[in-house]
């Protein structure tokens, strides 16, 4: 049997919490008249939170080619709202 820190299980209910709220905004947006070719794009690049995070939360540095993903998702998500 596999054993968790408290640590560790709360990070992963933060976790699935926030996934659970990224789905609900997305199928809330879809409801009120968004287009699904718009919305689903826009809420597609969630793992800009991740890379963000990562250098705070693991001590970890973010790579030049993350970094240039990141800018290409925004980017994509700008010209997608023109």
């Amino acid at each position: 049997m596999m054993h968790y820190t408290s640590w560790n299980l709360a990070w992963a209910l933060l976790s699935g919490m926030l996934n659970a709220l990224g789905a609900w905004a997305l199928f809330a947006a879809l409801k009120n008249g968004g287009n699904a070719s718009i919305v689903a794009p826009l809420t597609a690049p969630y793992p800009l939170v991740v890379i963000a995070l990562v250098p705070l939360v693991l001590r970890e540095s973010v790579t030049r080619l993350q970094f240039v993903g990141v800018a290409s998702a925004r980017i994509a998500v700008v010209l997608l709202s023109i």
